[in-house]
């Protein structure tokens, strides 16, 4: 399924891996980064894993030139999907995940940690704030219960996280 998916809409695969959690999709977004249309999703996934970030761990990249393709001065630039994703470079993260690949295992991992409550937790306490609602829905969903609020202030959201079941 996943190869009929990456032909048919590869940047939703390339998202799907990351939210998987499966480290043996990694080889997959590392061939993903290499394709500009792909790499930050890629990117994405791949730290989603991982818990890797490619400021910190160097294998951040340099995105391509920024050139317009409007001839009108005054043409207002596409909002791209990906904005706030940082580009990655391939190379460079194929050399950390070479180095730390088997400290990850091969068990479903969420931000680089297993995937289960006691990593979905710490996501909520520590984790980046894009990743907290899902974080918070996986904690739901193993819980059956309401989702973790992550819309509310931080001091009432560390008073129920103090009260989550273990």
């Amino acid at each position: 399924m996943l190869r009929d998916l990456l032909t048919r809409a590869p940047r939703l695969a390339v998202q799907m891996l990351g939210w998987l959690g499966e480290p043996a999709g990694v080889p997959t977004l590392i061939h993903a980064m290499r394709h500009q249309e792909l790499a930050r999703a890629a990117g994405t996934a791949a730290s989603l894993i991982t818990g890797s970030h490619p400021g910190r761990d160097g294998w951040s990249g340099r995105g391509p030139d920024r050139r317009s393709d409007d001839s009108s001065p005054d043409a207002i630039p596409a909002i791209e999907a990906d904005a706030d994703w940082p580009w990655p470079d391939a190379e460079a993260f194929a050399a950390w995940w070479a180095s730390h690949g088997d400290a990850i295992g091969t068990q479903r991992r969420f931000a680089g940690l297993p995937a289960a409550p006691p990593g979905w937790r710490e996501v909520l306490r520590r984790g980046p704030l894009p990743w907290r609602p899902m974080a918070a829905e996986h904690l739901q969903h193993h819980h059956q219960g309401p989702a973790f609020p992550t819309d509310a202030p931080a001091f009432r959201q560390l008073t129920w996280m103090a009260g989550l079941p273990a």
